[in-house]
């Protein structure tokens, strides 16, 4: 895929909904030709893009993503994989990342698309409803990606009444966030190099920490009780894990004892986005059903093949004696199964 065409168009209308920080991010990576002379990508211990070219990445992902998936599809799971693919190859092609990084990434891709969706709804459609003339046409500045039959499907869709009630409902939850945070774009892999910077020795390698920094104002202060108290108990727990009477594990750690609610399967509060339990933690991922359902075939057939060796063993055997106690060949020694090397290794690793 040739990305430049695509990228320079829409470099020059917006970025993330602003027009002014677009073009002058857009300069070097206009200049940089798929696969050649790309901007390396370095990641903090948790997998999370930090250093020069992370803003960069930032920028040209949240372009992409507008660039190549449509505004009406109902949600990012709804987005085909091949344009997932698409994705993830264009932004290969300017920049040096690890393969593992696919998933941050295309995570990445997925929040602004969706903030991108957000802010044409409330800045737009939602502030111009009572003016329908205004909604025939997509806004002048992004005129240039969204097509005409697609500006006129999306705004049917954020119009209508199921739309509007599931949208209440979401605002509502959010509303129900007790914590929200400080953080700029710079997001917690920004405050996090921050903080090691700034503190050194100081610094504290714990989400609990972070957690509570990004809640901070510039006073160091918190500006309500209950993130105040919050912290007060990350501060107490902290001081009783290192004199020993508090011992954590897993995701049972100091942030969630604090807080006392239990963590999100699919993500970690105080670290933003990338890391999850999985990760963070170190659990052993969980088989799915169709792996665990594959592993019992395989052991049942492994199983079916030893006790038919075993049959024809004990037959070989029986002719031997038989025979009057003929040494036993090589060729009638007991087989070696997969489950007699594994029993060996077992026993091997123990001792």
């Amino acid at each position: 895929m040739d990305t430049s065409k695509v990228a320079s168009s829409q470099e020059r209308t917006v970025v993330d909904g602003k027009r002014s920080r677009g073009p002058a991010k857009s300069k070097k990576l206009r200049k940089i030709k798929d696969n050649e002379g790309r901007i390396r990508i370095i990641y903090n211990d948790v997998g999370q893009p930090i250093g020069d070219g992370k803003n960069d990445l930032a920028t040209y992902s949240g372009i992409m993503v507008k660039s190549l998936v449509k505004v009406t599809y109902p949600t990012w799971h709804k987005v085909p994989e091949s344009i997932k693919n698409n994705l993830w190859s264009a932004v290969q092609a300017k920049f040096d990342l690890d393969p593992n990084s696919k998933t941050f990434v295309l995570a990445s891709m997925a929040r602004s698309w969706r903030a991108f969706k957000g802010q044409l709804t409330k800045r737009w459609i939602y502030a111009n409803e009572d003016n329908l003339e205004l909604l025939k046409h997509p806004p002048p500045k992004y005129k240039k990606f969204l097509q005409q039959h697609v500006w006129e499907e999306f705004v049917k869709s954020r119009i209508s009444p199921n739309f509007k009630k599931m949208s209440k409902e979401q605002s509502e939850r959010r509303a129900k966030n007790k914590f929200p945070h400080r953080l700029s774009k710079k997001g917690y892999a920004g405050l996090k190099e921050e903080l090691k910077e700034s503190l050194g020795e100081k610094y504290i390698a714990d989400r609990s920490f972070l957690w509570t920094k990004a809640r901070e104002n510039k006073d160091g202060e918190f500006d309500d009780d209950e993130t105040k108290e919050v912290a007060k108990k990350v501060e107490d727990y902290r001081k009783q894990k290192e004199d020993g009477s508090l011992v954590t594990e897993g995701t049972s750690d100091i942030l969630t004892l604090a807080l006392g609610t239990p963590e999100h399967s699919g993500r970690l509060r105080g670290l933003g986005l990338g890391p999850t339990p999985t990760t963070y933690f170190k659990i052993p991922k969980r088989r799915t059903k169709r792996q665990n359902k594959m592993l019992i075939s395989e052991l049942e057939a492994e199983l079916e093949a030893e006790r038919k060796q075993i049959k024809e063993l004990e037959k070989i055997l029986k002719e031997v004696e038989a025979q009057g106690n003929l040494p036993i060949d090589e060729d009638i020694r007991p087989p070696v199964t997969k489950t007699y090397q594994r029993r060996r290794r077992r026993n091997a690793t123990s001792l």
